[in-house]
């Protein structure tokens, strides 16, 4: 039987000292994040503030509003928890932002199944066929076992983590995928993690392209087995997300650049940032 991490245990940094370090400086002074609309899903990461106050003005803007994070750890998740954002409405999808780890699966399982309490739902990695396996054993024999909602982590050719679309093993997470009986497959997501090297629009641009053409290159290789029905023409193809970003790409995520990669998507475009 698995361990859960207390949560109580994690600890935070306290919020009057941070207001003291940069409450009042001028923007010139401040490392800030930078976000951008692009007609597209946008999904959230808290990573860099942590907070609940940036969580909330990051969903928020005079144009739009979403309700879909991305977190690093499960400090990150509670702490949105706890601070009343899932209550409240303000967030109802969480992605836990990293592929999951069998050691993990109970402490997700008490996550997910607060959110659930309040209508959201939590959203998690895959890119093993072990991980399957997983979610599937801790969940066999339960009395009403749970429906997990699975993005599939891909590697758009940077070697940096996720399954290139194609590929035997790829293939393999698939097929155990259509097979498993409480693992449902969300959409695709790509992490361009070397775009912080980029040095121009163009570079970051290509950086972009490289990530939608990899999940959606995913989207379509996979949907004929996760939806056989929907090749045959009786049933229609239900999208799924396509989700691709990082701070360098968003950038680069123009009208134009918009325009030409989303003419032909097996899904709906999603920003993460």
């Amino acid at each position: 039987m698995q361990t859960s991490t207390p949560v109580d245990l994690l600890r935070l940094p306290e919020k009057d000292a941070l207001v003291k370090e940069f409450v009042g400086k001028s923007l010139q002074q401040l490392r800030t994040p930078a976000f951008v609309e692009w007609g597209a899903r946008f999904r959230a990461h808290v990573k860099t503030h942590k907070t609940v106050e940036g969580t909330r003005l990051q969903l928020v803007s005079s144009a739009n509003k979403t309700n879909a994070i991305v977190v690093s750890t499960m400090m990150e998740a509670w702490k949105v928890y706890n601070g009343g954002l899932v209550a409240d409405g303000t967030v109802k999808d969480i992605l836990y932002g990293l592929p999951v780890a069998i050691n993990k699966i109970a402490d997700l399982s008490t996550l997910a199944e607060a959110l659930e309490a309040h209508g959201a739902v939590l959203r998690v990695f895959i890119d093993n066929v072990k991980q399957v396996e997983a979610l599937d054993a801790f969940e066999k024999g339960k009395s009403s076992s749970r429906r997990w909602s699975a993005f599939v982590k891909v590697d758009g050719g940077q070697k940096r983590a996720g399954l290139y679309p194609g590929s035997p093993a790829f293939s393999e997470l698939i097929k155990a995928l259509a097979a498993s009986p409480v693992v449902s497959v969300y959409g695709f997501y790509c992490h361009a993690g070397n775009s912080y090297a980029s040095t121009s629009l163009s570079q970051a641009t290509s950086f972009l392209s490289s990530e939608v053409e990899a999940v959606n290159e995913a989207a379509k290789l996979a949907t004929p087995t996760l939806q056989p029905s929907s090749t045959d023409g009786s049933t229609q193809a239900t999208k799924y997300v396509l989700s691709v970003g990082s701070t360098p790409t968003a950038h680069s995520a123009s009208a134009e650049a918009r325009a030409h990669l989303t003419s032909l998507l097996h899904g709906d475009l999603e920003l993460h940032a």
